[in-house]
């Protein structure tokens, strides 16, 4: 282990000069950082007594150094290179960088410095030298590319990293995500590129991918394919979105918190609506999903507290996980004969919903499809069903009556759970399993027909129900259950009367 040392003997200028050559050392004694920057240390003594410390290595150190510069106003004599400081947007500023330094400075965690580089300066993988840096900037610029960075206003970290090319209109976009994310092809051309991103619309050759400014409203050019993953999350001033017939899917969380979003036109070109498309957009009061769609995503309207009503169309098979929960304002929606499945907790917390009718296309209920619908007071499960899921009806506390339909085999855990207005129930023959808690707490629960197939009745299973007598058949295990749970019953098949304790 070697140690740090503050000052340098005449000896170990020399042997570090051996060692490394006299331009490293003169690259040295420029750096004003003396001692430590993120355990780099610029100390002559500990380099040369670092027996695994190269030329090569060092190098990569010293120019790693060299570039721990930030960002911190628009004075340029704080960033090292030459550059152009443009103007600002919304929580942004933008630069031009002018030389391959300023370019790698000013590029810190946006992805892409123009640098050819396959990793940061301070990363293991960093790679390219200063003169392969100024290369690939060169490759470019002597093509007619210029380039920007947008710095968040209050950390300066890199947000996005933009080439173009005012000539041919072309513009490559980057984020801090290290990955190319769009393009505009054939723009108009403009004297600064700043103008065409500040009013906020940026393209990938068809694909929507991110919103830099935050525009009222958006018109989508016929050009787009798709929106993308994320394009327009966190667009808060965002009102209305036309998207045109070109557009045939909508990526996850692509509206994302947009939460002044009132007005969005789907078209019948799309097909897809991808996961979270539109969560926590909290202004949005209604919505039209097209006949084209086939796939509602997981927890594509989440947390959409103002939405009141939607229909879902024929075309649809599948309403996915989450897809309407926290959509509490929500009092009506129609769902069609050709959904064969409702995701897990698909409509929980729809706390206005009063009632709602399940197709008989239906085979397939999520746990807590229904969780703490609050309001819900009436649903038929249809035939098709074979198992209502866990919480699928939990905190129901409006629910009066339920119907179980004879298909069904498991009742699974707290299903029924706090439906304080829960009457009576018949659990039918075909049920072999019923789940710890099923009917915790139903307070008003008076009367439950158990059938002869129920052979597992879980723990607790009608704890809290204080009025509960149950309707058992004869030598049944529902009887047995009774008697070892000291519950009151009554023999359904005329051999016993009334069994109380």
């Amino acid at each position: 282990m070697f140690k740090f040392k503050l000052t340098e003997s005449k000896e170990d200028v020399q042997k570090f000069i051996d060692k490394f050559g006299q331009d490293t050392y003169d690259e040295f004694k420029k750096s004003s950082q003396r001692l430590k920057n993120n355990n780099m240390s610029t100390d002559i003594y500990a380099y040369i007594n670092d027996d695994s410390m190269d030329k090569k290595k060092l190098d990569t150190i010293l120019f790693n150094l060299k570039q721990k510069v930030s960002a911190k106003d628009n004075d340029i004599t704080k960033i090292q290179g030459r550059y152009e400081y443009i103007g600002q947007g919304n929580g942004y500023k933008v630069y031009k960088p002018l030389d391959a330094v300023a370019s790698m400075n000013l590029g810190v965690g946006t992805g892409w410095c123009t640098t050819g580089r396959y990793g940061h300066y301070g990363e293991d993988n960093f790679k390219p030298s200063l003169s392969d840096a100024e290369k690939h900037f060169n490759d470019y610029t002597k093509n007619g590319f210029e380039f920007y960075y947008f710095l968040d206003s209050k950390t300066m970290k890199g947000l996005y990293a933009a080439a173009y090319n005012p000539v041919t209109g072309d513009l490559q976009i980057f984020d801090a995500g290290d990955y190319e994310v769009g393009k505009i092809p054939n723009i108009p051309k403009l004297k600064k590129l700043p103008s065409v991103l500040l009013s906020g619309l940026v393209i990938d050759s068809g694909i929507i991918i991110k919103c830099v400014s935050y525009d009222k409203h958006i018109e989508i050019p016929d050009s787009v394919t798709r929106i993308g993953k994320n394009a327009f999350y966190g667009c808060e001033s965002l009102k209305s979105v036309t998207i045109p017939d070109s557009v045939t899917s909508i990526a996850w969380s692509a509206f994302g918190e947009c939460t002044n979003l009132t007005s969005i036109t789907i078209p019948n070109s799309v097909t897809y609506i991808g996961d979270y498309a539109l969560i926590d957009c909290t202004s949005l009061t209604s919505i039209t999903i097209p006949d084209s769609v086939t796939h509602i995503g997981e927890g594509v309207f989440r947390n959409c507290t103002s939405l009141t009503s939607i229909t879902i169309p024929d075309s649809v098979t599948d309403i996915s996980g989450d897809a309407f929960g926290y959509c509490t304002s929500l009092t009506s929606i129609t769902i069609p004969d050709s959904v064969t499945s409702i995701g897990g907790s698909a409509f929980r917390y729809c706390t206005s919903l009063t009632s709602i009718t399940i197709p008989d296309s239906v085979t397939s209920m999520g746990g807590g499809a229904f969780f703490n619908c609050t309001n819900l007071k009436n649903i038929t499960i249809p035939n098709g069903v074979t198992s209502i899921g866990r919480y699928a009806f939990y905190g129901c506390e409006s629910l009066k009556n339920i119907t179980i339909p004879n298909g069904v085999t498991s009742i699974c855990n707290d299903a029924f759970s706090n439906c304080d207005k829960l009457t009576s129930v018949t659990i039918p023959d075909s049920v072999t399993r019923i789940g710890d808690r099923v009917f915790y707490n139903c307070y008003s629960l008076t009367s439950v027909t158990i059938g002869n197939g129920v052979t597992s009745i879980g723990e607790y299973a009608f704890s809290g129900c204080e009025n509960l007598t149950l309707q058992v058949y004869a030598g049944s295990y529902a009887e047995e259950y009774a008697k070892e749970k000291e519950i009151p019953y009554k023999i359904i098949d005329g051999i016993k009367e009334n069994c109380t304790f």
